[in-house]
């Protein structure tokens, strides 16, 4: 991918022995929109490439494996999220970053 200038985030869904899971889900299981990222190098044929392994909490985690990384944060945002409680709809609002 380094030699074609190919930069990528992938979710991690399957076929993911060696990525580090167990670690990651336990990172940021529990409060909602927590996130935990990872760095590492892995020797490959071409040489040694660096990847970033990460997890976001949503509903349920969110495993992504990248060959890029980002430097700054985004705007905060507010977000509706919209549920069935007792026996009609109830919208609150929350903060992203």
């Amino acid at each position: 991918m380094d030699e074609l200038g190919l930069y990528c985030i992938l979710a991690i869904k399957t076929g993911h022995r060696g990525f580090p899971k167990k670690h990651l889900v336990e990172a940021v299981k529990g409060e909602r929109f927590t996130a935990k990222f990872m760095k590492c190098d892995v020797e490959l044929e071409i040489g040694t490439t660096t990847f970033y392994a990460g997890a976001f909490m949503d509903k349920q985690p969110m495993l992504c494996v990248g060959t890029c990384g980002l430097s700054t944060l985004a705007d905060e945002v507010e977000r509706d999220r919209t549920e069935w409680v007792g026996g009609s709809f109830r919208t609150t609002r929350y903060r992203v970053r």
